[in-house]
Order: C-alpha cells, then sequence, then structure tokens
C-alpha cells in the first residue's frame, strides 16, 4: 500500500511516498515536486564488519539523461562514471546523514538516489534527494538519529545547501559574496526553521508505515587512543603540537617560484604544502558540460590532486575521486566571487594545486596557494581569499573551538568546519560534525574564531604578494577579444576550416570562434597577435556606429560612391556628406580605388551603411578603428 505526505518548503510543494516501490529495499522513499521524481533507496547488511574502524556507509546520486528526455552523449550512449556533479551530490547526502548514525556502528549501508524525472527549471533534485535520503532512512529498520532535511538558502550574497535535524545543523555547503559572520548566522537559522515541515512530514510517513528499528550489533569498543587528545584539550588548552586554542601553524609563502607556468604559489602551513599553478587559455580551453539543464560551459577550472606520497602511503596512484572533486570544488566556490568577469579579463583559467605534504586541512591551503598563482599570473582579483579549518572537543558542558586542526585534532574531534573568505567577509564554507547537530552558539564560536585566523593568514600571504603582478607573468600570452559580424564568420573559418588555419600558422596564435561572433586571438607574440586581429577585422569586422574608419573606394557615382571597409562590411558615403561645401558631383573629387576616412551615421531606409566624411574632418586624435586595433 502507498502512504503519502505532502508539504511545503519555501514556496515549493513537495510529495512524500512509501510503500509502493522498491519494496526489497530496507527503506525506500519517492520524492515528487512538480515534473520532478527522485527515488532513494537504503539497504543495510545484516552482519557488522568487524576488520574496519569506521562506518561503511556509500551513498551514490545519479542522474539519468532519460529523466530529462534526452540520449547521453559520448560513444557509448549510455551512463558510465559519476560525474563531478554526481559526486559532489553524493557528498551532500554523506555528510547530512553520517553523524546521525550510532558510534561504532560497522554495518555496511547503501544510500542510492536516482532522478527518475527531471524538472530543472522547478525543482532542485539535489535538495529532493537530501529530504528522499532522510526519508528513506527513517523508514528503514536500522537504528538512526534523524528525521534530518535539507534546503537551499539562494540570494543576493549567498547559495548554501543546508541540511538539519529539530536539535541543529548537521551540515552546511555552499558560497557567499563576503558575507558577514553576523548576517550568516541568521540565515542559517532563518534556513533551520523553515526545514520543520519536511521534518513532520517524514516523522508522519515513518508512523502511518509502522517503522519498527531493529536491533544491530556493535563493532567492538576500541582501545580510546584518542582521549588523550581531547583530555589535554579541554583540561589544559593543550594541543598535540604545543599550540594554543586559536593558534595557527607557522606560514611560508612563495609566489612565481617556478620558471615556466603563467602563475605559480608554494604555500606551506605547518605540515601541510601544496604547489599551485595557474594556466591561462583562450575560449578554446573552455570545458563543456553535459548537466540534465543542457550544455553549460566552464571558463574557471580548479583540479585538486592529493598523491599517496603527501601521507607518506604506498598505494597504487589513480585519478580523482570523490575527495579529490569534492575539495577541489571548496576550494573554486572560495575564489569565484573575487574572480573579474571574461569581459574585464577574457582568459580561460585553470588553477591545478598539488598537495606535496598533509597534516590537517590541504584543501584550505589550496585555497590560499590558488590566490596567490592566481595573483602571480596577473590576474586582477578583487581580494586575497584565504580558508582556514576549525574543529571542536565537546564532552558534556565543557568544549573547546580549535583553529586550523591538525590530521588527528580532525579524527578525534567533533567538527569539521573548513571557512574561506577575504578580510571583509566570507565566501565558502563547508560544515561536517561527529555529534549529529550543532547549536547556534558552536557556530558563532568558530565562525568569529575563524575570522581572526583568516586574517592572520593573509598577512602571511599579503607579505609575500598582496596585490596582480603588473602586466603578469613575463610567459603569460596575450589575448584579443574582438567583435565580427556574426554572418561573417564563415570566412574567418573559410572552406573546411582553411582561412583559419592559414591565420594560425601564419601568426602563430590560437583562434576561437564564440557564439555571436566574438573571437579570441592568443599568442605568445604580442605584435603578431595584434597583426592577427587586424586581419580578422579587415575579413569580418564589425562597423560600430559614430566611429570612424578608413575604406577603399570600389564604385563612384554623381549622387556617392561605394566604401568597401572590411571584406564583410561597406557603406554608401553621399555626394552631400563629403565635406561642408557644396559637391556637384562625386567623380569630381573621388576616384575609383581611392582610400577616404569616413565615420558610420547608421543604417538609411534601403538597409545600406550610412557614411560621412565631413563628420570624420575634424576628429583630433580619435582613432581609426581597422588601421589602430
Amino acid at each position: 500500500m502507498t502512504t503519502s505526505r505532502t508539504f511545503k518548503l519555501g514556496d515549493r510543494s513537495i510529495t512524500l511516498e512509501a510503500g509502493g516501490i522498491a519494496q526489497r529495499a530496507h527503506g525506500a522513499a519517492l520524492v515528487r515536486s512538480g515534473d520532478a521524481v527522485v527515488l532513494v533507496t537504503v539497504v543495510v547488511s545484516d552482519d557488522p564488519r568487524d576488520d574496519v574502524d569506521f562506518f561503511p556507509l556509500t551513498v551514490e546520486y545519479r542522474e539519468k539523461a532519460a529523466a530529462a528526455a534526452r540520449i547521453p552523449g559520448g560513444f557509448a550512449r549510455r551512463e558510465l562514471r559519476l560525474s563531478d556533479h554526481e559526486v559532489l551530490v553524493s557528498r551532500l547526502i554523506d555528510r547530512s546523514i553520517r553523524p546521525l548514525f550510532p558510534k561504532r556502528f560497522t554495518h555496511e549501508v547503501l544510500v542510492q538516489a536516482m532522478v527518475l524525472s527531471a524538472d530543472p527549471e522547478t525543482s532542485d533534485p539535489t535538495l529532493l534527494s537530501l529530504i528522499g535520503a532522510g526519508a528513506a532512512l527513517h523508514l528503514s529498520p536500522i537504528p538512526w538519529g534523524g528525521p534530518v532535511a535539507g534546503v537551499r538558502v539562494a540570494e543576493d550574497e549567498v547559495d548554501l545547501v543546508i541540511s538539519a535535524t529539530r536539535s541543529g545543523l548537521v551540515m552546511v555547503e555552499g558560497g557567499a559574496r563576503e558575507i558577514g559572520e553576523a548576517r550568516l548566522i541568521e540565515l542559517l537559522e532563518e534556513a533551520r526553521s523553515t526545514i520543520e515541515p519536511a521534518l513532520a512530514a517524514i516523522d508522519a510517513l515513518a508512523v502511518e508505515c509502522g517503522t519498527a528499528k531493529r536491533t544491530f550489533a556493535d563493532a567492538e569498543e576500541p582501545v580510546p587512543a584518542s582521549e588523550s587528545i581531547r583530555s589535554g584539550v579541554l583540561e589544559d588548552g593543550r594541543r598535540p603540537d604545543g599550540r594554543g586554542l586559536t593558534d595557527v601553524r607557522d606560514i611560508t609563502c612563495r609566489a612565481g617560484w617556478l620558471p615556466v607556468p603563467h602563475g605559480s604559489a608554494l604555500f606551506t602551513r605547518g605540515e601541510t604544502q601544496v604547489a599551485v599553478t595557474c594556466t591561462l587559455g583562450s575560449q578554446a580551453n573552455e570545458q563543456s558540460i553535459e548537466t540534465l539543464a543542457g550544455m553549460r560551459r566552464r571558463s574557471f577550472m580548479l583540479h585538486y590532486n592529493f598523491p599517496p606520497f603527501s601521507v607518506g602511503e604506498v598505494r597504487t596512484p589513480r585519478g580523482p575521486g570523490r575527495r579529490e572533486i569534492g575539495h577541489g570544488t571548496l576550494a573554486a566556490r572560495a575564489l569565484e566571487p573575487v574572480l573579474p568577469s571574461m569581459r574585464e579579463f577574457p582568459y580561460v583559467l585553470r588553477v591545478e594545486s598539488d598537495v606535496l605534504a598533509s597534516n590537517g586541512s590541504s584543501s584550505m591551503a589550496t585555497v590560499c596557494g590558488a590566490s596567490l598563482a592566481l595573483m602571480d599570473a596577473g590576474v586582477p582579483l578583487r581580494s586575497s581569499v584565504a580558508g582556514i579549518a576549525m574543529g571542536l572537543v565537546v564532552e558534556g558542558e565543557r568544549r573547546a573551538v580549535l583553529s586550523d586542526i591538525l590530521g588527528d585534532e580532525d579524527h578525534v574531534g567533533d567538527m569539521d568546519f573548513k571557512i574561506c573568505g577575504t578580510r571583509d567577509g566570507i565566501t565558502a564554507l563547508q560544515l561536517d560534525n561527529k555529534l549529529g547537530s550543532l547549536p547556534r552558539e558552536f557556530l558563532e564560536e568558530a565562525l568569529y574564531q575563524a575570522r581572526d585566523g583568516r586574517r592572520h593568514i593573509l598577512d602571511a600571504m599579503d607579505a609575500e604578494l598582496s596585490a596582480p603582478r603588473e602586466g603578469g607573468a613575463a610567459g603569460a600570452p596575450k589575448l584579443v577579444s574582438i567583435e565580427v559580424a556574426p554572418d561573417a564568420v564563415g570566412m574567418i573559418i573559410g572552406p573546411k576550416g582553411s582561412t583559419i588555419k592559414k591565420l594560425q600558422h601564419e601568426f602563430r596564435v590560437e583562434i576561437s570562434v564564440g557564439d555571436g561572433g566574438s573571437v579570441s586571438i592568443m599568442g605568445a607574440d604580442p605584435e603578431l597577435v595584434t597583426r592577427c586581429a587586424s586581419k580578422i577585422r579587415s575579413i569580418a569586422g564589425v562597423l560600430l556606429v559614430d566611429k570612424l574608419y578608413e575604406g577603399r573606394v570600389t564604385r563612384v557615382m554623381d549622387a556617392g560612391a561605394v566604401v568597401k571597409i572590411y571584406d564583410s562590411a561597406d557603406g554608401w558615403l553621399h555626394v552631400s556628406e563629403w565635406s561642408d561645401t557644396r559637391t556637384e558631383r562625386m567623380s569630381d573629387v573621388l576616384s575609383q580605388g581611392d582610400n577616404v576616412v569616413v565615420r558610420v551615421l547608421g543604417v538609411d531606409g534601403r538597409g545600406r551603411v550610412r557614411l560621412s566624411r565631413k563628420a570624420g574632418l575634424d576628429r583630433g586624435e580619435e582613432p581609426i578603428l581597422n588601421i589602430s586595433p
């Protein structure tokens, strides 16, 4: 029998269904909102695993192309490995439910969320999957401290996803535009209160379905090797490396330490060290990403690598896993608010961070190193960005908030709260905890303590490089962006690409032709780039009203002359527009093949471009566009 509950989350109506689908799973929930449908299932093993000292939870979120009535791209025409977006949503769900399981619970649990029907215009499958996971677990026999639900806070200053129980926040992920700590706390509290209808619906669904929790065997109690660290922090304010609770480890920064990359930085904080490079590219280097809503393009990429040697391990190196993708996305989100627009700085940017040594928060070191590498490459960032990881130890009524946590403090502590930002505010944050939920006062103390730590780190970074390098790095390529007539793009490309290939070979440049007639030319030699831009303008330039151009006369009549300015553009120069004095016939003053400087007046009723010589006679030092690009 199918049981359902409908509730409002903001202005969206959401329906939870149980009982009529995936009945062999130990818990299942179907979540509907508009035309969007997501199925979330839960299964649990009968026996605990005695060979692990962690909770073996696996979460997998999948978006089916069929959900958007589309056939997948690629050679296989089917879904294969998880996309980066699917990995990130899987991590969001994992971090929202993991803290609510019992300690020492080592039964394997698999949570799978599948988007069966997509409605990108009205519904967010990420939130539906998060709510569905909370419902499926609450409906399962697994002992669990839920329910939990999620909500997105999207305003001008922030874009956050939070999950919470009735006791407090469980997980926070997102970015902001230098928001203040007080305003952030206010928004988090408002968001937490809006989740109550979802929690009530999940509770009611579990009661109606008659959910009964089973007793599962616990793993054997481990030896409390972490007690000395926790007691030292709480009783003496003493940390494993001798620091005080608010102290940040020693920092050293080196910008421009590599000779060839366009930008580079080596950032070291204690025993954590990252080498970061920044590469500038053209539009051709943009990343195309296939989503349920269609294709989108990415001009800023940040890739994070965590090789085995960084933690002294011997294991086979493999491609980026969920951790690498998640940390890279967090670092990218932290930097995006301070990046220039493509109009201001028309380069595609790729930042790569290689962790050389790790003992606590290599992702936050990546944020710091990436900020320095971008400025080393001459990227005009609005401000430097730094990141810091905050920890927490709680025993009864006692608590201690730790700044810049070590790996051991992360392992034995109760919170990992990564906070990134500028001197003026927060740009990204990610909260994980082991307590299940965190009260407001814990968050407030951590946020303000992190602000002091962040400013301390920024002081060290500014001492090395406080502003983008003038003129960029010595080896950075020159890039010029121009606009051409959209219907003349084919003239630039030529038959089978012959024209564009010839231009690239002749001027030793890379040419990218975008939608709507935008063309970018990039090369190592600025003079050749400028000459190539002039050549492309001569082939397919756009005429701008009220601007000056030099053209060649192709036809002369008594009433006027036809003047070709670009291969793709010409105009009509009427005899009355020759000079301020009367001219009887154009043939008296002009011949075919002559060059003439004209100003563009507009378009006449017959669709011809109107030109004027007399309007440009008193031009002074005004540039002629097709001569001085």
